[in-house]
């Protein structure tokens, strides 16, 4: 009955526009019992005071909800592009596809060319674009925070954008298999040309990769057969995760876990193992401690 009572009360302040009094209310309840519908009134109120990436980082944790009704479902889009993650909400529109009807395709697609033409004309989205281009004039651990910007830029603006970098030897070899792993999950088909961590020219589909936090994973649950204190392991699983970020896309991966692993994560059951795979794991080892993150 209580949350029923703050619930309307927050309803009456919402539609007479008393939006921090009725943020202040729903917040409470969101914190006392999270539910749908609590959520979608506190996202809503964030959105009427255009606090959109509030808004959209509470939507995000009952997607699934807003994206059965389509009505909610552009309420979700609209706020997620004004929050500048554009590019999320092209991905997830990408793993959804199979699942809509023309008729939904088309609608959603027609709000998310409406509502990024607002974000164009923004001075951010322009600079943005402009430095993703020229990524490698970027000091290596600015170019890593640099990626998490680029979600304001639409998928063809971001494919287009991204291509002098994946072959520029200055962008650091993480930050391109970033660029490659967020264009993995557009479902990229295109063609992209890569210069690699070893300074090999590949030539790589993005939808036909592995998706880099499953092979880490899988690394991790293989290793944890042979490492039992849980603070090693998860120092374990970081590295692996963010080197195999850096090589997920290149013929030089290789698909053997213990030999992979060898390279990985230095003094884990190393064996008489070929030359180059060790230069490797130091070429790995010296790119992630340069970054010093």
């Amino acid at each position: 009955m209580v949350e029923k009572n703050n619930l309307e009360k927050a309803q009456l302040l919402l539609e007479n526009k008393m939006f921090g009094e009725a943020q202040e209310i729903l917040e409470n309840e969101y914190l006392r019992k999270r539910t749908f519908k609590v959520n979608n009134m506190l996202s809503t109120c964030y959105m009427l005071q255009k606090k959109n990436q509030e808004a959209f980082e509470t939507m995000q944790e009952y997607i699934e909800e807003y994206t059965k009704d389509n009505v909610k479902f552009e309420k979700y889009i609209t706020v997620g592009i004004r929050a500048g993650k554009i590019l999320k909400i092209q991905q997830y529109l990408a793993d959804i596809a199979e699942y809509m009807t023309d008729y939904e395709a088309n609608l959603f697609n027609k709000l998310v060319l409406e509502v990024q033409n607002e974000v164009k004309q923004t001075k951010e989205y322009q600079q943005v674009k402009k430095q993703l281009k020229y990524l490698g004039m970027l000091p290596k651990l600015e170019q890593y925070k640099f990626i998490n910007q680029c979600y304001c830029l639409e998928k063809n603006v971001f494919y287009e954008n991204v291509q002098i970098a994946l072959v520029d030897n200055d962008v650091h070899p993480l930050v391109k298999g970033m660029i490659i792993f967020e264009l993995e999950k557009l479902h990229e088909t295109n063609l992209i040309n890569v210069l690699s961590i070893t300074g090999q020219k590949l030539e790589i589909r993005p939808n036909k990769l592995d998706n880099p936090i499953e092979i880490s994973n899988n690394l991790v649950k293989y290793l944890s057969e042979s490492i039992n204190d849980p603070v090693k392991l998860k120092y374990a699983e970081q590295n692996i995760y963010l080197k195999i970020m850096m090589i997920f896309y290149d013929d030089i991966m290789l698909k053997n876990q213990s030999e992979l692993l060898e390279v990985l994560t230095p003094g884990f059951g190393i064996n008489d193992r070929d030359k180059n795979d060790f230069s490797l794991g130091q070429m790995l080892e010296n790119h992630l401690r340069s970054l010093e993150i």
